[in-house]
């Protein structure tokens, strides 16, 4: 069984400093590096603990939807977003309230959240049902549906370029500014994860 522990590390000792208790089977970190706040998706107990930076402690704990898997961080506007894999929903949290504020429905299994911190918009991997649900972070809505390749299960923004990077059985590759497919890369077999460097 996955369980209740988070490490935190010294990057300059690359050693365990401390260990915090969350949640049932962590799954997935986000980080608000502006704020110094943390936030951890936990499976088995379908919530998100909240960790303090600077006390290294579990200040709230937020209910979300079943099997949260995901988060992305909109350092810009504080504002976290978690895809509930098992419910079809992503759960908006304001991170100056720690609070649910809105639960958004989006395709069928939503497994990896990618945020565009410049035009905030927010790209959700869908595995299930093989599409991108786009959310315009200004009206948490689902402003578009972009079909991608079999299983997408990892997202990788340039928000620079304002250009996304789904990984399925391939990369496709989506123009930010159209919410449109413009090129379908062939990788090799299950690609699980992607960065973006710029």
């Amino acid at each position: 069984m996955r369980y209740l522990f988070e490490h935190l590390l010294n990057g300059q000792t690359n050693s365990v400093v401390q260990t915090i208790s969350v949640g049932k089977g962590p799954s997935a970190i986000g980080v608000n590096t502006q704020t110094d706040m943390i936030y951890v998706a936990n499976i088995g107990s379908n919530n998100i603990s909240v960790i303090n930076g600077q006390t290294n402690s579990v200040v709230q704990t937020i209910s979300v939807g079943y099997w949260p898997d995901a988060i992305g961080v909109n350092t810009q506007t504080d504002m976290i977003y978690v895809a509930n894999g098992n419910d079809n929903t992503v759960s908006v949290i304001n991170g100056q309230t720690n609070s649910v504020i809105q639960t958004i429905s989006v395709g069928k299994g939503p497994s990896a959240i990618g945020v565009n911190t410049q035009t905030d918009m927010i790209y959700v991997a869908n595995g299930n049902d093989n599409t991108v649900s786009v959310i315009n972070g200004q009206t948490n809505s689902v402003v578009q549906t972009i079909s991608v390749g079999d299983n997408p299960s990892a997202i990788g923004v340039n928000t620079q370029t304002d250009m996304i990077y789904v990984a399925s059985n391939n990369v496709s590759v989506i123009n930010g500014q159209t919410n449109s497919v413009v090129q379908t890369v062939s990788v090799g077999n299950g690609p699980g994860a992607i960065g973006v460097l710029y």
